[in-house]
């Protein structure tokens, strides 16, 4: 039975992101996570900060990424122990929702220092279950 069929049998109405498999979530997730790394390749803090065109693309991918980490099942993070799923989701519920105190300095660190290990482990986690 189509997973269409099975949400209209429960009685809920089908949403787009329902639609999604687990696996385009987590594609998702490192593309957007590749981008933030390439926007801001071969920047500073300094720089980064100074600039808010890259700024506010970097925090759209985080928003992308904080999404698809909160429709990715618990039982597939589960999986992929090194991602820290929840830090992704506060991330962007800090970014949607107090838009207005988002550090530069923290999207910097994040950026730079976290998702690196995020692309890592899910690229890992997908090539196992190939």
């Amino acid at each position: 039975m189509s997973r269409e069929r099975r949400f209209r049998r429960k009685g809920r109405r089908l949403q787009e992101r329902d639609l999604r498999h687990w696996q385009d979530r987590l594609h998702d997730i490192i593309i957007a996570s590749r981008e933030c790394l390439h926007f801001t390749d071969g920047m500073t803090l300094e720089q980064f900060q100074a600039d808010l065109k890259t700024r506010k693309a970097v925090q759209m991918n985080l928003i992308i990424i904080g999404e698809a980490a909160r429709f990715t099942p618990p039982r597939i993070a589960a999986r992929a122990t090194g991602v820290p799923w929840e830090d992704l989701r506060e991330l962007r519920n800090f970014v949607v929702h107090v838009y207005f105190r988002v550090e530069s300095r923290l999207v910097w660190e994040t950026v730079r220092g976290e998702l690196p290990g995020v692309i890592h482990n899910i690229d890992k986690m997908l090539a196992e279950s190939r």
